[in-house]
C-alpha cells in the first residue's frame, strides 16, 4: 500500500508553488469588460458634445446621449451575460481526484494536487495532471488531447495525459507533471489572451468615426465662429447649432443599430442553446466561407450504433445481414431471439455481458443484446481490448474461449487467404464498422490465438452521427460555405463518416502525416476535403493556410488538442462538454454540444449584416449631408437650421425605427465583401439632395425674411420628406410589412411636427407659420424631391 505524501510535504510543495493552479485561459476581466465598452473614440466625441450642449443650458437638446449610453449597455449587458453563462459552465465541470496522502485515501479538488501526490484513477475517471502509472494498467481515450478516437493501452511505467478519460482498469500513478507543465497546459500555452470576435460591422463605422475625429476640429472651430457671428455673437444658438452638424457627422444611430440587432440575435440563439461570447460572434460566424469540422464529437456522437449481424454462413451464400429493427422484433415479442442463430447470438450475449471493456462497441452491443441466461456465465479468465491486439476474450473452462474484433489480428499470420476471401465478401460494408466472432475450445492468451479459432459470424456498427448532420452538410453546400472535416483519425476512418453525410469532394483526403512543412500544407490546403491524423499544431497550420489563401474560416472543436485552430480561425466554436480551455477560447458555445445548430448561427448573423447593410444606407446619407452642410456653412456664412433635438427627430423617423423593425426581415444570402458595398452610391444621391435643399432654405431666409424659429422648420420638414423618399428607395419592392414601416414613420413623423414642435422641437408649430411660409414649405419639398428623383 503506497503511503502518498505528509500533510506537511503537502503544504510545503503548495507553498514552493507546485500545485495543480489552473491555466486554461482566462475569461476577460471585469474591468476590461467595461474599458471596451464605456472607453471609446465614439462615447468621447459625443461626451465632449454633450458638455459644449450642458453649457447652453438646453437639455432637451442632450436626446442624442441617450443613444451613446443604450449602446454601451447592450453590448456589456451581451458580455456579461456571456461570462455569467462560461463560468457557471465551469463550475459544473469542475472535477476532484482520489489520492493517497498520509496513507489514506482522501477526495479532493483536482487544483490542490501537489507534484508527487498519489493518485488513484478508475473506470470514468479524467487524468486531472500528468501522472506515472506505478501499479496495474488500464485504458485510456486520449481523443480530447491527439483527436484520435482509438483506446490506448497504458502499463507500468506509461504517462497518463491530463485530459485523457480512463475507459476501463483501475491504477495507482504519481503526478509527475502539473498545472502550466503539464501535456495539455503545453498546447495551451500560446493562448494567454482571448481574441474577441473581429467585427467588420464596427470596423467600418469606427473608420467614419475616425474620419470624422480627424476633421472635427478643422471643421468644428471655425463652424462655431461662423454661426456665432451669424447669430449675432450668441453663444446658446452657435453651440447648438454647431453641436448639431457635428452629431450628425456620427452615425450614432448605426452604432446603437449594430449593437441592438446583433445583440438580439445573440438572445435568440441563446434560446436555442447558443452562447456568444460578445454580439459581434454573431456576425462573425455569418462571414465565414469555409468551415473546418472535428469528427469524433462533432459530426459524430462519439458513440456507436448497431446496425445488424450475419453469421459466417449467410455471408458466404451472399446473403444481406439480419438488421437491427428485426433483431430487436424478435426480442421484444415472444419469438426466441436464439432461434435467428444460435451460436452467434449466444457468443455476442456471453461477450457484451462478461466484457470488461466499457468502451463504446461493447455499450452499443450492452444496449441490444445480453438476456438473462448470460447471468449464469461467469467467465474464468478475460482478456480485455487493447489498441495494439484490436480484439477482446471471454474463457470459459466447459465452453472455451468467445472472441470479438479484427479479423485479421484474431487470425493474425494464419490462414491469410481465408482473410482475403472473408474480406472480399465484406467489401460491400466497407462503410462499417465490423467486428468478427470467433470461438475456439482452447484458452485464449495476449500472445497466441490457438489454431482451431472459428468465426461464427459478424456485428456491423457504425459511428453514431449526429441527427441533422447530413442536412447541415447539406445548409453549407448550397450557401456557399465549404467544408473541411480536420481529424486525429486515420483517412479511412473520416472518409467513411464524410461519404455517409454526403460531404462534396470526400474522396479528396490526405494523411497529414505527408504534409511535412507549411509549405506542403500551404500548396494542398485547398485541394483536399479531409485532413486526417493531424496533430494541435497541424490543425493550426492548416486554418493559417486557408487564411492565407483569402479565406475567412470558422472552426468547431472539443478538445484540448482543437485549442490552437480554435484561436487561429476567424470565428471558433466550442462544445460545452469539451475541455475548458476549448471553451475559453471560443468565439461561441453550443450549449447541448450538437454542431448542427450551428446553420441557425450563421443564418441569425446573416440576416443581420444584410439588413444593417440595407440600413446603414440611411445613416450614412444622414452623415455625409451633415458633413456637407458643414463645409457649405463655412463657405456661404449662413446660419445653421438644425438642433440637436431637430437631427433627433429626423434620425428617429427616418432612419431608427424603420432601420431596427427592418432588420427583423429573413435574409440569409451571402454577405458581401464589404457592408458598404453600393452603399455610397445609394446615399450620396440623398445626402447631395438635402444640402441642395438646406441652401433653397437658406436663400429663402434671406429674400422672404422668414423668422429664424421658421426656416428651422421648413429645413427639418423638408429633410424629412427627403429622408423619406431615400427610405422609400431602399424598401423597394414594397412588402405589407415595408408599407406598414414606411407609412406608420410617416405618420409618426407629420405627429411629431404638429403636437410637440414647440415643446420638444424648439420650433414654431406649422399651423402657425402662415399661409406664405406654408407654401415656401411646400415648393421648396417639391423642387427637392424633384432633384433627388432626377440624380438618384
Amino acid at each position: 500500500m503506497h503511503t502518498g505524501l505528509s500533510t506537511a510535504e503537502v503544504q510545503k510543495l503548495k507553498e514552493s508553488g507546485f500545485s495543480n493552479i489552473d491555466s486554461s485561459p482566462k475569461p476577460k476581466p471585469i474591468s476590461e469588460i467595461f474599458k471596451t465598452n464605456f472607453f471609446t473614440l465614439f462615447n468621447f466625441i459625443n461626451l465632449i458634445l454633450a458638455i459644449i450642449v450642458l453649457f447652453t443650458g438646453s437639455l432637451r437638446d442632450l436626446m442624442f446621449m441617450i443613444v451613446v449610453i443604450f449602446n454601451s449597455l447592450i453590448s456589456l449587458f451581451q458580455e456579461f451575460r456571456a461570462r455569467s453563462a462560461t463560468e457557471k459552465l465551469k463550475l459544473i465541470s469542475s472535477k476532484t481526484a482520489e489520492v493517497v496522502r498520509d496513507s489514506q485515501k482522501k477526495i479532493i479538488p483536482v487544483e490542490e494536487i501537489v507534484l508527487g501526490d498519489i493518485i488513484i484513477f478508475s473506470r470514468g475517471s479524467q487524468v486531472s495532471a500528468d501522472c506515472e502509472i506505478i501499479n496495474d494498467t488500464c485504458e485510456v481515450d486520449e481523443s480530447f488531447l491527439t483527436g484520435e478516437s482509438d483506446v490506448i493501452e497504458k502499463k507500468v511505467g506509461d504517462i497518463l495525459l491530463s485530459g485523457s478519460f480512463i475507459v476501463s482498469g483501475t491504477v495507482i500513478t504519481k503526478a509527475v507533471k502539473i498545472g502550466k507543465d503539464t501535456y495539455s497546459a503545453e498546447i495551451s500555452k500560446n493562448l494567454k489572451n482571448i481574441k474577441s470576435a473581429n467585427s467588420e460591422l464596427m470596423a467600418a463605422i469606427n473608420k467614419i468615426i475616425k474620419l470624422v475625429s480627424i476633421i472635427i476640429i478643422p471643421i468644428g472651430i471655425p463652424l462655431f465662429i461662423n454661426q456665432f457671428k451669424a447669430n449675432g455673437y450668441n453663444y446658446a444658438p452657435a453651440a447648438l447649432g454647431t453641436c448639431a452638424a457635428l452629431i450628425g457627422m456620427i452615425p450614432e444611430g448605426l452604432a446603437l443599430l449594430t449593437s441592438s440587432i446583433l445583440a438580439l440575435g445573440a438572445t435568440r440563439l441563446a434560446r436555442k442553446k447558443i452562447l456568444a461570447k460578445d454580439i459581434y460572434s454573431v456576425e462573425t460566424l455569418a462571414r465565414i466561407d469555409t468551415f473546418c469540422l472535428d469528427k469524433t464529437g462533432t459530426i459524430t456522437e462519439g458513440t456507436f450504433e448497431l446496425l445488424g449481424i450475419i453469421n459466417i454462413n449467410s455471408l458466404e451464400n451472399n446473403l444481406e445481414l439480419t438488421k437491427i429493427d428485426k433483431i430487436n422484433k424478435l426480442k421484444n415479442s415472444d419469438n426466441n431471439l436464439y432461434n435467428l442463430d444460435k451460436k452467434l447470438i449466444e457468443a455476442i450475449n456471453i461477450l457484451s455481458y462478461n466484457s470488461k471493456d466499457n468502451n463504446e462497441t461493447m455499450k452499443a452491443l450492452k444496449q441490444v443484446f445480453t438476456t438473462d441466461n448470460t447471468k449464469q456465465l461467469p467467465p474464468d479468465t478475460s482478456l480485455s481490448f487493447s489498441s495494439s491486439r484490436k480484439i477482446s476474450a471471454v474463457y470459459f473452462k466447459n465452453q472455451g474461449s468467445y472472441i470479438i474484433g479484427s479479423l485479421e489480428f484474431i487470425f493474425g499470420e494464419n490462414k491469410q487467404e481465408y482473410i482475403k476471401k472473408t474480406l472480399k465478401l465484406l467489401n460491400k460494408y466497407e462503410d462499417y464498422r465490423i467486428l468478427t466472432i470467433a470461438h475456439t475450445s482452447a484458452e485464449i492468451t495476449k500472445d497466441k490465438i490457438p489454431e482451431d479459432t472459428k468465426i461464427l459470424g459478424f456485428v456491423f456498427l457504425k459511428d453514431k452521427i449526429r441527427a441533422n448532420a447530413a442536412k447541415t452538410i447539406k445548409f453549407f453546400a448550397t450557401n456557399d460555405v465549404d467544408i473541411k472535416i480536420i481529424s486525429g483519425d486515420s483517412v479511412e476512418s473520416v472518409s467513411k463518416i464524410a461519404r455517409i453525410i454526403g460531404l462534396k469532394n470526400s474522396e479528396l483526403s490526405i494523411d497529414t502525416n505527408e504534409l511535412k512543412t507549411f509549405s506542403d500544407i500551404l500548396k494542398n490546403c485547398k485541394k483536399y476535403t479531409i485532413f486526417a491524423r493531424s496533430t494541435p499544431e497541424k490543425k493550426r497550420l492548416i486554418i493559417k493556410a486557408l487564411k492565407i489563401k483569402g479565406h475567412r474560416v470558422g472552426m468547431t472543436g472539443d478538445g484540448v488538442n482543437d485549442v490552437l485552430a480554435l484561436k487561429e480561425a476567424d470565428c471558433s466554436v466550442a462544445m460545452a462538454s469539451g475541455s475548458a480551455a476549448a471553451r475559453e477560447i471560443s468565439h461561441l458555445i453550443l450549449m447541448d454540444s450538437d454542431f448542427t445548430s450551428i446553420p441557425l448561427a450563421v443564418a441569425e448573423g446573416r440576416r443581420a449584416i444584410n439588413n444593417i447593410s440595407i440600413s446603414s444606407i440611411l445613416f450614412l446619407a444622414k452623415t455625409m449631408y451633415s458633413i456637407f452642410l458643414g463645409i457649405l456653412m463655412l463657405i456661404f456664412a449662413i446660419p445653421y437650421p438644425f438642433k440637436p433635438s431637430h437631427m433627433t427627430l429626423i434620425n428617429t423617423c427616418a432612419v431608427g425605427i424603420p432601420s431596427f423593425l427592418l432588420s427583423f426581415e429573413k435574409n440569409i444570402k451571402k454577405t458581401h465583401e464589404s457592408i458598404f458595398s453600393n452603399v455610397i452610391k445609394i446615399s450620396l444621391p440623398a445626402a447631395i439632395s438635402i444640402c441642395i435643399n438646406i441652401i433653397l432654405c437658406s436663400l429663402t431666409l434671406k429674400w422672404f425674411m422668414i423668422p429664424r424659429g421658421i426656416y428651422s422648420g421648413i429645413a427639418v420638414v423638408t429633410t424629412g420628406c427627403l429622408s423619406m423618399l431615400l427610405l422609400k428607395k431602399i424598401s423597394s419592392p414594397m412588402t405589407l410589412f415595408r408599407k406598414y414601416i414606411y407609412y406608420s414613420v410617416i405618420i409618426l413623423f407629420i405627429i411629431s411636427i404638429l403636437f410637440f414642435s414647440e415643446k420638444y422641437l424648439l420650433i414654431p408649430n406649422p399651423l402657425q407659420w402662415g399661409i406664405q411660409n406654408i407654401f415656401i414649405n411646400i415648393i421648396l419639398a417639391l423642387i427637392s424631391s424633384l432633384i433627388y428623383k432626377l440624380i438618384s
